[in-house]
């Protein structure tokens, strides 16, 4: 049984040319492949085998991260002209901060901008102190190795995501924005992320809403403090929003092992989650259910046919 993991699904764009993402046209023929060669579970299914510990041969979990406008623009309509299921997961400080997570500015910055000036530009700006010790080795040869970007690319992207102290991490991308952005940070966060209104009506067609922190920063590095903020102040939200006594579902902004650790484990069990998924690239099988509910493992859609990413707008 496979878990699948998608981000942005859109339709390329002029105003971000670098934008890397799967286009639309090639996640509907994912989608209809995946339909013909394996069976995509339903939510009945998918909770049946968590109740049970087994698996479903061929069985597939559609998963889709961050809360974006992109699902409820393109994935939802399609799954649900399929009758298909899938699990969201939501970040939920864009609802208050009406700015995008860091982890976004970042997207848009490499999409929109070239990205060895980019990271010219925060290297220039960055200092000792902004940094976590001995991160740029630890995070090297562990990080993005899936993804097929340029390593300019993958480079800023290591610092912004586990090079920079989560303290520091905003006020540096403040710089950052604030040097290269052109347009109101406000607007652009407003078209980016679904809003309440799309997340209530996924919910009430069927589809699964989950938790995926508070800020996407990377669990692993936070104090436990702010730690149990970041994971307390998502779950408070989004059970308000949905209108429901607990969570089932979270995953791990980042995914790997890396992202986390026994502490964020132990939270999720007090906050009585069902499951939840990491980033790792194999099935899920038995054991992963029985003893590791928390840690089940997904594939990126970029893995199976017609899941790679694109990036060059060509208009």
């Amino acid at each position: 049984m496979k878990a699948i993991m998608y981000h942005y699904v859109r339709e390329a764009s002029p105003e971000i040319p670098n934008f890397i993402h799967l286009d639309y046209s090639d996640f509907q023929k994912q989608i209809d492949f995946l339909s013909k060669e394996y069976h995509i579970l339903t939510q009945e299914e998918f909770y049946n085998c968590l109740r049970t510990g087994n698996t479903i041969d061929k069985g597939i979990i559609l998963t889709f991260d961050d809360g974006l406008a992109d699902h409820y623009n393109y994935v939802y309509p399609y799954l649900k002209s399929k009758g298909l299921w899938g699990v969201f997961f939501i970040s939920t400080l864009p609802f208050i901060s009406k700015k995008l997570l860091d982890v976004h500015r970042t997207h848009y910055l490499l999409g929109r901008y070239d990205a060895s000036m980019l990271v010219d530009y925060i290297k220039s700006i960055i200092t000792k102190d902004d940094l976590i010790d001995g991160t740029d080795i630890k995070f090297t040869s562990t990080t993005y190795t899936n993804q097929y970007s340029d390593e300019s690319i993958k480079d800023f992207k290591r610092i912004v995501n586990y090079q920079l102290n989560p303290i520091k991490k905003t006020t540096v991308l403040d710089k950052v924005v604030k040097h290269f952005l052109d347009r109101p940070e406000e607007d652009l966060a407003k078209a980016y992320y679904l809003s309440e209104k799309n997340i209530s009506e996924m919910q009430a067609n069927g589809m699964e809403i989950g938790c995926h922190a508070h800020s996407h920063n990377l669990l692993s590095n936070l104090e436990d403090s702010s730690l149990l903020d970041e994971l307390s102040i998502a779950n408070s939200y989004l059970k308000k929003l949905l209108n429901v006594g607990e969570l089932n579902g979270f995953c791990f902004p980042y995914g790997g092992k890396q992202s986390y650790d026994q502490r964020v484990l132990d939270i999720l069990s007090h906050q009585n989650y069902t499951y939840g998924f990491s980033v790792d690239s194999r099935d899920i099988d038995r054991t992963d259910i029985i003893n590791n509910k928390f840690e089940l493992p997904r594939y990126d859609c970029n893995e199976f046919p017609h899941g790679q990413a694109t990036f060059n707008f060509k208009g």
